[in-house]
């Protein structure tokens, strides 16, 4: 397990008004209790739907309730995917993700760019 100071808590805020996805919560919280599970074997869950239905706000809720189950920390990538145009290729989120977690500076390579590249810095550690 992380130390207490290095885990990371980055899920946003949970919304103020939030009903009628008790079923689904449910539903994550039963897929980790699944019997026959290898010892520290990811867990998959895929929420679908169209846009504006709030599976967002569902999955932050469930990670939320679900924090103490996960005691290395939590993540989250907001994948913009709205729409086909506007959504992040998983690689970018990854790439975004690990430059992050090792603390390089940051540029960006035009106006196609939406996710930060690396800029690795050998002279200077600042961010």
């Amino acid at each position: 397990m992380a130390h207490a100071a290095s885990r990371p808590r980055m899920l946003p805020p949970a919304t103020a008004a939030f009903t009628d996805r008790e079923e689904v919560l449910a539903w994550l919280g039963a897929l980790l209790d699944e019997e026959g599970l290898a010892p520290g074997a990811p867990t998959i869950a895929v929420l679908t739907g169209p846009g504006g239905m709030g599976k967002t706000a569902t999955a932050v809720r469930g990670a939320i309730e679900l924090l103490d189950r996960f005691p290395d920390g939590a993540l989250f990538a907001d994948l913009e995917g709205a729409s086909a145009g506007t959504a992040l290729p998983p690689s970018d989120v990854l790439v975004h993700r690990r430059s992050s977690a090792v603390s390089v500076r940051t540029r960006t390579d035009g106006p196609t760019c939406r996710v930060p590249r690396p800029c690795w810095n050998t002279t200077s550690a600042a961010p």
